[in-house]
């Protein structure tokens, strides 16, 4: 049996929408999807750490990230006591590859910010840049947690090709 084209739905109305936690803002009103991961360990007493990263999965060598380490659940933490933190690297992959990120340069850049006052989480966010030899960035996010007498880590790790 042979079908005719009909029009139905515009092309607008024929692509897949994005899920919010897949998209970032560019700062100049766009989106991009997003490379992303999220990983969680437990505490004893019903609260947990989470460790995210988020890049931009395509577009210019320039890329936005978002990364974080969160207690979540339970009670507040304790001001000058317990901690977050959030311990980020990003890696080149490509011959001579190279990335700036928090004011470095390099196959391989990292930072860490630690939170102590009764915060919840660490954040850490801003632009990873690739050179021209860059074929992959990876992300990876490690939170790191003292609270309540407990210590845990999680770490989340992502890759994009540029």
């Amino acid at each position: 049996m042979l079908a005719l084209w009909q029009p139905s739905a515009s092309l607008a109305e024929t692509k897949e929408a994005i899920p919010d936690s897949e998209i970032i803002s560019d700062g100049n009103g766009d989106i991009e999807p997003l490379a992303n991961d999220s990983k969680a360990t437990n505490f004893g007493n019903g609260a947990r750490l989470v460790a995210n990263v988020y890049i931009a999965s395509y577009g210019a060598k320039s890329r936005p990230y978002r990364t974080s380490a969160i207690i979540e659940n339970g009670p507040a933490p304790r001001s000058g006591t317990d901690w977050v933190r959030n311990t980020t690297t990003f890696s080149s992959w490509g011959i001579s590859s190279s990335l700036d990120a928090f004011g470095q340069s390099g196959s391989e850049v990292s930072t860490s910010w630690t939170n102590n006052n009764g915060a919840r989480g660490s954040y850490l966010s801003g632009n990873v840049i690739a050179n021209a030899f860059t074929f992959q960035v990876t992300g990876t996010t490690t939170g790191f947690g003292y609270y309540y007498g407990m210590t845990r880590s999680a770490t989340a790790s992502t890759s994009t090709l540029t």
